[in-house]
């Protein structure tokens, strides 16, 4: 504790003995290390930790990630062919229901104007007879 200055000695007495036991373990100290240290011990401890600098958290330095800039144009030009080919998919969809829906009233239009024509005959058959009643 001689290295610290007065202010970390103070900050170290006043640690509760739960918090002391959280920073050892967080410096590496197994749980049976700490175990078999009374409360003084652990003061000790933590003070050397705080003396060797082991008390400040490691600085993790994350890999730099790199931007390939072709690589992003070749995805984008991939997504945009990709929604236009949806796109005419779609419409190719669209444009053979519509095919299908008119043939549909094309076909019942016919079946309309047969009936009506085989009504005119039937009318005109009914006619002729009852004339020549």
């Amino acid at each position: 504790m001689e290295r610290l200055d007065t202010a970390q000695i103070q900050a170290i007495k006043k640690l509760s003995t739960s918090r002391l036991v959280s920073k050892l373990s967080r410096v590496g100290y197994t749980e049976e290390e700490i175990d078999v240290m009374d409360r003084d011990a652990m003061l000790a401890t933590w003070a050397e930790c705080v003396a060797n600098g082991k008390d400040k958290p490691e600085t993790v330095t994350l890999p730099t990630v790199g931007y390939d800039v072709q690589l992003e144009r070749e995805k984008l030009e991939f997504e945009k062919q990709k929604l236009e080919a949806q796109h005419q998919l779609k419409m190719r969809e669209i444009e053979s229901q519509e095919k299908l829906k008119w043939a549909e009233i094309e076909a019942q239009e016919k079946l309309k104007q047969a009936e009506i024509e085989s009504q005119e005959k039937l009318k005109h058959a009914e006619l002729k007879q009852r004339e020549e009643n």
